[in-house]
């Protein structure tokens, strides 16, 4: 029976839930490293969200009170039970190296970067659950020996096998991210079989901070596969982040939902650049389907008149007034572009353009 191919066991392996797979990762190294490989492809553990938070910032300390699963986990198979991985030779004098630089886990943004501060990672498994029924795990924010590496890299895999309706939700500025550096650092050639599935998930790109903005574009697109709506609050100077989302992240991500503190008419040049890159794609699998920019401060419909097959105006379900065209692309993909206010006043608050396949 062992002797039956890997594509016979992936096409069987997809009829087991998550417990099952978990239980055949311990009988078997083939099968361990076959649902690795295929685990986008089969059954993850579910929760409701999964929220990365400063320690202190809540006065009240709610997150102490949920379960701390690497105490749980320790109690059931013992101290070490995460000592699955043994990095070789060349990966452990990496290591080191990179530990001597004193490399961080979580990237701050520009606000907190001057606070000395652990983060904890609080997992919800339903959406109304207390926090004495809720997860928490803390992971060290500056590593500085070889075991917390594989302490990192053993949970994070784990991680990497649940999906979640919500996840990275942000509060304000108490915001961080995982360390693209890092990550790349610690699961080496596998880095990028290291995703987080979620429904729905929140971030924050700082204003006026260059580097941490780079470094979150590159957490986002190497790191997260949103298959519902990725909300992305965005300062004023991100335009080629933002193309670059468009041009490369559509496959990993459904639709992204771009807000900001009022962007203004300037920023209407924004919305041009979006149209024209969609109009001239070669490929339209690359580009998010959906895309929508909200809280915008009077904004003007651009001049579409050469490009639109059809047009309509109107009230929508909440009463804004609305106008619509239908575009079609240099590859005959079509797509609706969408403009909004509350009132008929010609200047609008809200952006849309997303394919469509029925026209």
């Amino acid at each position: 029976m062992f002797h039956l191919p890997s594509e016979t066991w992936l096409d069987i392996f997809k009829f087991v839930d998550y417990n099952g797979l978990c239980n055949l990762c311990l009988t078997e190294r083939f099968f361990s490293k076959l649902i690795d490989r295929h685990k986008n492809e089969l059954a993850l553990k579910e929760f409701y969200s999964f929220e990365l938070d400063r320690v202190g910032h809540d006065y009240r300390n709610l997150w102490e009170k949920a379960k701390d699963i690497d105490k749980d986990m320790e109690s059931k198979l013992g101290r070490g039970f995460f000592w699955g991985f043994e990095p070789d030779e060349k990966l452990t004098k990496k290591w080191n190296t990179a530990l001597s630089e004193n490399i961080p886990m979580f990237l701050p943004d520009i606000f907190t970067r001057s606070i000395k501060a652990e983060y904890v990672i609080v997992i919800t498994k339903k959406q109304r659950d207390p926090y004495n029924q809720r997860l928490r795990l803390t992971l060290p924010h500056f590593p500085h020996k070889i075991f917390e590496l594989i302490f990192i890299r053993y949970w994070l895999k784990q991680l990497s096998f649940c999906s979640f309706k919500s996840s990275f939700n942000y509060c304000d500025c108490y915001f961080a991210i995982f360390n693209p550096k890092m990550l790349k650092l610690i699961f080496e050639e596998n880095n990028s079989s290291l995703n987080f599935y979620t429904k729905i998930a929140g971030l924050h790109i700082a204003k006026n901070d260059f580097e941490f903005n780079k470094q979150a574009i590159e957490f986002i697109s190497k790191h997260l596969i949103v298959t519902k709506c990725l909300y992305l609050c965005i300062g004023n100077n991100f335009k080629e982040d933002i193309i670059k989302f468009i041009l490369n992240f559509g496959k990993k991500i459904n639709k992204i939902s771009f807000c900001n503190d009022y962007i203004n008419n300037a920023h209407s040049t924004l919305i041009d650049i979006i149209i024209e890159i969609i109009l001239n794609s070669t490929n339209c699998l690359e580009i998010v389907k959906d895309i929508e920019i909200t809280r915008i401060n009077n904004l003007l419909v651009p001049n579409l008149l050469n490009k639109v097959i059809k047009s309509e105006e109107g009230f929508n379900e909440e009463e804004h007034f609305f106008k619509k065209y239908l575009i079609c692309n240099n590859q005959n993909n079509y797509f609706y572009i969408y403009f909004s206010h509350p009132t008929e006043t010609g200047k609008f608050d809200y952006f849309r353009i997303y394919q469509t396949f029925t026209i």
